[in-house]
């Protein structure tokens, strides 16, 4: 696969590096893209993709705040139906032995901890459970794929979960595959501040879901919150 987006975000403790993966070598970013930094858009041989990153507020209320926090959204619509398999990976870009990392999961997110006893960051995503009621609601995920994100035990149904997994320094995310007219969507949020073991400020300030990220943005995303 080949990467298609990449970008960069430098914090603390290293850089931390998205992409998305393609099978499609002919894929480009069309030339909106140098019209807002902050919205990219890429044509693959069968999607259309957005990239929206937006800096979000560093107050979290309640005299909680981070330093720094930012959100990657990521839409996805199949424009033709022909073969292609896309992947959004998004990982510490770092090798460094004192950084402690690992699952920081709770109710509706999945989350990584980072940190180097003097800086701590949190990386966090929808998890399964939300995914599925996404796509119950047809919420930017196809109706078909709630049966596959129930968590049921049940031999007679194929179930994964989430489209999501743990790498060794971050997220992989498997885009489903889509038909022709079909639309995904998936966020990633980092943020970060100086280390204190007992604050959750950073865990607190990824915790956000698909509507609070984008209800000031339909000026910019008309059809974020469509189906």
């Amino acid at each position: 696969m080949i990467s298609i987006f990449r970008e960069e975000f430098p914090t603390a403790l290293g850089t931390f590096e998205i992409s998305i993966l393609s099978t499609d070598s002919d894929a480009k970013a069309s030339d909106a893209a140098s019209v807002n930094k902050d919205v990219i858009n890429v044509t693959s041989r069968s999607y259309q993709i957005t990239i929206f990153r937006q800096l979000l507020d560093l107050n979290l209320g309640n005299n909680s705040s981070v330093l720094n926090r930012v959100a990657w959204c990521l839409f996805f619509q199949k424009s033709h139906s022909n073969y292609e398999k896309l992947k959004i990976r998004l990982e510490l870009n770092s090798h460094d032995q004192e950084i402690t990392q690992g699952p920081s999961s709770g109710q509706y997110l999945d989350a990584i901890s980072y940190n180097d006893s003097k800086y701590q960051i949190h990386l966090g995503t929808e998890d399964g459970e939300v995914l599925m009621e996404r796509a119950k609601a047809r919420d930017w995920l196809p109706f078909r794929y709630s049966k596959y994100l129930n968590f049921d035990t049940q031999t007679r149904n194929i179930h994964i979960g989430s489209f999501t997994e743990y790498t060794e320094r971050g997220f992989l995310t498997r885009v489903p595959n889509l038909r022709p007219g079909e639309k995904a969507y998936f966020h990633f949020i980092l943020a970060g501040k100086h280390y204190d073991e007992d604050n959750v400020d950073t865990w607190l300030a990824v915790d956000m879901s698909k509507k609070q990220l984008l209800r000031d943005y339909t000026n910019i995303l008309p059809n974020a919150h469509g189906a």
